[in-house]
């Protein structure tokens, strides 16, 4: 059963924390156990399934359900000519693991670097594989996987710690960073095809082990700047650093030192925009020697000035695993923490009241499992998780009633009239709110009768944007404005106001209807026979009542058309948004450009020369960098047309150009200056190099 769900805070503090009441958290099983995994739609079916090194859960789209394995390919032997790209325990080779998409085609590809010397799960890495970058493309489909070498670090124990995933010098191609034991953090250039053995460059140089990093832009220049947590290999030393983008492949890095006292020896950093000023800040759980764990956040100080640390938990011990993440757990617009926390085993979500102070904590489960994956399983706008081979399913909506705890519907909605509960009809389990008489089977009493179901208040004041849902079932009588049913809505105390009003005679489904937000808002069924006649129908059913609040801030993209263009003309449109969390990632989700033409998946700008004409439908979608990313979709066109009649002459048939060209002067053609080829016509004199005669 699935429980009402309104928040209770309770004034208990702990570490400066209150404690919050929150609805349970279904636990659904997926299979995978406690392995590293990530959330992406991989088949591109609108469903964010589960990734793992050696295989992929599909989602089924259905909550509860059987979630398939497919193999992914990797843990096989294979060979790309003279370098080995996987093997049978490959997923026991792997550190660090970031998903993103590498080739451009709008799908969630796995990069991973391999420990070196040292292993952990009782397999060595052949010392071929060892500290090294690979990247798994993915087919879109249950296929299996194509799989690349990248590059390789200098050799350590640890090997590569940590990857990271993005396009460092907006050329639309995203590159992969990597770092850890060598003290180095390494730039692999995406060359904008998939090869072995990309080109790279040493960005940053450290005295400790690079152990996490995290990419986002932390000085609103638009370009992608690299947060990074180092480590002494006795835990005892390191920092947080900020390196910043010199907009250029090979420029200096600046090091902005964040903090020099707390750092972590495993990978435990994350960002976010946590006080809502516009500006990304950090997040780190610190693990390190001799010192207590925390649960940090660094306030950016927007481009000049120091970092500000502030607590947001003191736990004790050590913390291990996943690395925290940044999501909206509860809607509320303010992004929120989830941190696992092995002294006390169990994961916790911080609950961020705004401005990144007095932090609510709620246990979302108690397991000692270290790895989990955040987004949205079930498609219903908010942040769920993978924890352990089971989805955990996010109860936060303001309101949710199945009407299976009856003794709590009874008190929660006010009834008047025919309303009651009955076992006649439901959606889910047995039971549900009905308009008509248990006796007769029908509403008939004799004489014109109404009655309603009132909520209690329901407070949507924070939320951007949100909708009523609820299944119904209705027999009433077959003519217009008879037997009337309204679902209304009061608005802070105000008066009823219709949302919608269901039509005469029969029917039923699952409604969906917007609702206002900004205040305390509650919901009315309303029935009204209007008159005595012809009221011995079944009546009015309502089960499965939900308010859903959507987070509202997602990107919105604003280009709406696209001017026409001329073959073999160089063409160039930049797609615009605003809205969600840049950096945006742009796409053709349907139909195609034109030919000659392709997209920048950063910078949104269409280019390239066209070669034929026509028009070209298609739909471009933009995905933020919010958790859950959120997208838009627009459809657009491009009609290219044939250059006009004219002349055409590029020079580079000096004879034809000579006949048709009559010159005098000190006109002629040269090899001096050209725009295309290696002619020109030119006003000058070979032998001096000007005109002055």
């Amino acid at each position: 059963m699935i429980k009402k769900s309104i928040l209770l805070m309770a004034g208990l503090v702990m570490f400066g924390l209150a404690s919050v009441a929150f609805a349970n958290w279904d636990r659904i099983l997926i299979g995978g156990g406690s392995m590293k995994r990530y959330l992406f739609d991989v088949n591109n079916d609108g469903h964010v399934d589960s990734l793992t090194v050696a295989r992929w859960y599909k989602n089924p789209g259905t909550g509860a359900g059987n979630w398939q394995a497919i193999w992914t390919g990797w843990c096989e032997e294979k060979w790309n000519g003279s370098y080995q790209v996987g093997h049978p325990n490959m997923n026991k080779f792997v550190d660090g693991v970031r998903v993103g998409d590498i080739n451009g085609d709008g799908l969630p590809d796995m990069v991973v670097g391999t420990y070196g010397d040292d292993y952990l799960q009782g397999v060595p890495v052949p010392e071929h594989m060892q500290d090294s970058i690979y990247v798994a493309i993915n087919p879109g489909n249950e296929g299996e996987w194509s799989f690349y070498y990248i590059g390789t670090l200098p050799a350590s124990d640890d090997g590569v710690e940590t990857v990271a995933i993005g396009d460092m010098n907006k050329d639309g191609y995203p590159d992969i960073l990597a770092g850890g034991e060598c003290h180095k953090v390494y730039w692999f250039v995406n060359p904008g095809y998939m090869t072995d053995n990309w080109a790279h460059y040493v960005l940053y140089e450290s005295y400790w082990d690079i152990e996490g990093m995290v990419i986002r832009d932390f000085n609103n220049d638009t370009y992608l700047d690299v947060a990074i947590v180092t480590c002494s290999w006795s835990g005892l030393g390191g920092s947080v650093n900020v390196l910043i983008n010199p907009q250029a492949e090979q420029g200096n890095w600046t090091s902005i030192v964040v903090d020099e006292e707390k750092c972590s020896c495993i990978e435990s950093i994350s960002a976010g925009e946590i006080n809502d000023d516009g500006w990304n800040d950090i997040v780190l759980t610190n693990s390190q020697g001799y010192v207590s764990s925390c649960i940090f956040w660094y306030e950016n100080p927007q481009g000049a000035g120091s970092w500000t640390r502030r607590v947001i938990d003191t736990v004790g011990g050590s913390l291990e695993g996943s690395p925290p993440e940044v999501a909206d757990i509860d809607l509320d617009g303010k992004p929120d923490v989830i941190c696992y926390r092995s002294a006390s085993g169990a994961t916790y979500w911080y609950k961020n009241p705004g401005g990144g102070s007095n932090w609510l904590k709620t246990k979302i489960y108690g397991a000692n499992i270290r790895y989990y994956a955040v987004g949205d399983v079930d498609n219903d706008g908010d942040t769920d998780i993978i924890y352990g081979g089971y989805w955990y399913v996010n109860p936060v909506h303001p309101f949710e009633d199945d009407v299976e705890d009856t003794a709590w519907s009874e008190s929660y909605w006010t009834a008047d009239g025919l309303w009651h509960i009955t076992e006649r009809r439901s959606n889910s389990g047995t039971h549900s709110w009905w308009y008509g008489q248990e006796a007769t089977g029908n509403y008939d009493t004799g004489s014109a009768n109404s009655g309603s179901i009132v909520s209690q208040d329901i407070d949507l004041t924070d939320a951007t944007s949100a909708t009523l849902i609820y299944w119904t079932y209705w027999e009433t009588e077959d003519y217009a404005n008879y037997d009337e049913k309204r679902v209304e809505v009061s608005v802070n105390g105000g008066p009823w106001t219709l949302l919608e009003q269901l039509p005469a005679g029969s029917g039923s489904g699952t409604r969906i209807v917007d609702i206002p937000v900004g205040a305390p808002v509650k919901i009315r069924f309303y029935f009204n026979t209007i008159d005595h006649l012809y009221n011995d129908y079944e009546g009015w059913f309502i089960d499965d009542i939900k308010v859903e609040v959507h987070q509202g801030r997602g990107p919105n993209i604003t280009t709406t058309s696209l001017p026409d263009g001329t073959v073999s003309i160089a063409y160039s449109q930049t797609l615009t948004a605003t809205g969600g969390t840049t950096p945006y990632t742009w796409i053709i989700s349907s139909g195609s450009l034109p030919a000659g033409l392709s997209l920048n998946s950063s910078t949104g700008e269409i280019s390239g020369t066209p070669t034929s004409t026509g028009t070209s439908n298609f739909t471009v979608k933009v995905v933020d960098s919010s958790l859950p990313q959120m997208c838009d979709t627009q459809p657009l066109s491009i009609t290219i047309d044939e250059a006009p009649e004219g002349l055409c002459d590029n020079v580079e048939d000096p004879l034809w150009s000579e006949s048709y060209w009559t010159a005098d002067g000190l006109w002629h053609i040269t090899e001096r200056r050209s725009n295309s080829g290696t002619h020109s016509w030119w006003y000058g004199q070979e032998a001096t190099g000007n005109y002055d005669t």
